[in-house]
């Protein structure tokens, strides 16, 4: 059996097609056409100018990282062929709740600034027309919850014993972390920015 073209097959197929993404995640299909830029396409235009930074010394590798489970989860969530300017503030205000469900407040205001810097990537390099609406929801918790937020937190403190019991089982390179922590007050990424020339290893 063939079906006549005038029945409208095609183009529903083709519609289908794009807004496949949309429909199976659950959310309002926004896609009128495929012309313009996806929400793929702004990720790796965004990490390609982040690994830059990155390369040149500007950027952590650990901010680096950061950045690239931002976009994997804004593909995630709105999917690949979305097109940015069709995304509106409750598409935001969807995606903050998400975030919410699994972050506490401190997290959650890390990821929503991630996130509005992938999309201001887009508007000041000028690959949208006009820059993307997040609407009044989509914001950092306010300082009266991350008051709360810290009141109700433990302290995460170790004692000397705890201390002493982890450098001793330790590896040698976190053995090293430890101690510099301890010592130097040394973070994360102030360790694993050490470099040789940083060390006075004949006067101690």
């Amino acid at each position: 059996m063939e079906r006549p073209p005038s029945d409208g097959w095609q183009e529903a197929l083709e519609l289908y097609k794009a807004q496949a993404d949309d429909l199976h995640a659950g959310r309002t299909p926004r896609v009128a056409n495929q012309d313009g830029l996806t929400i793929a396409d702004l990720c790796n235009r965004f990490l390609a100018a982040k690994l830059r930074k990155t390369e040149s010394g500007e950027l952590s590798s650990r901010m680096f990282a950061e950045y690239r489970q931002t976009t994997d989860r804004l593909v995630a969530f709105f999917g690949k062929t979305r097109l940015v300017e069709y995304l509106r503030a409750d598409d935001f205000e969807s995606l903050r709740a998400e975030i919410a469900k699994r972050c506490g407040p401190v997290r959650l205001g890390n990821e929503i600034t991630w996130f509005k810097s992938v999309f201001k990537h887009a508007a000041v390099n000028k690959l949208i027309e006009h820059p993307v609406t997040f609407g009044s929801e989509f914001e950092k918790p306010g300082k009266a919850v991350m008051r709360r937020h810290k009141a109700d937190s433990d302290q995460k403190l170790f004692t000397c014993a705890e201390i002493l019991t982890l450098a001793k089982e330790a590896g040698l390179q976190m053995k090293a972390a430890i101690l510099l922590g301890v010592n130097c007050a040394a973070g994360n990424t102030d360790v694993a920015n050490l470099e040789f020339r940083h060390l006075d290893l004949e006067g101690g």
